[in-house]
């Protein structure tokens, strides 16, 4: 039985509103409860808005959203944050 538990996410997923030409950097990172066990990687199991970026290692989201026709736009996608224990290879994955 592995002891590894799965990075949390803190807050409420809402990443506020962003203007589309103005250059972005959304911090999504999540907790990690067994930081000596190995390092959290960070993805997206959904496509991101055009002009983002998720940098796997930091968890940061960056960028410059492109320019919608609509005058508001709401994008939703999910961000995994998927630990891996070092020593055995077992995974943990939390979206």
């Amino acid at each position: 039985m592995s002891s590894l538990q799965a990075p949390e996410f803190i807050g409420t997923g809402d990443l506020g509103v962003s203007i589309a030409g103005v250059r972005q950097y959304l911090n999504v990172t999540a907790f990690d409860p067994n930081p000596g066990k190995g390092p959290v990687r960070y993805s997206s199991p959904d496509p991101l808005p055009a002009g983002l970026t998720l940098d796997p290692t930091l968890g940061y989201l960056y960028g410059q959203l492109t320019a919608q026709a609509d005058y508001s736009h709401r994008y939703n996608f999910r961000i995994a944050a998927t630990k891996t224990d070092v020593s055995n290879g077992n995974t943990v994955v939390n979206t």
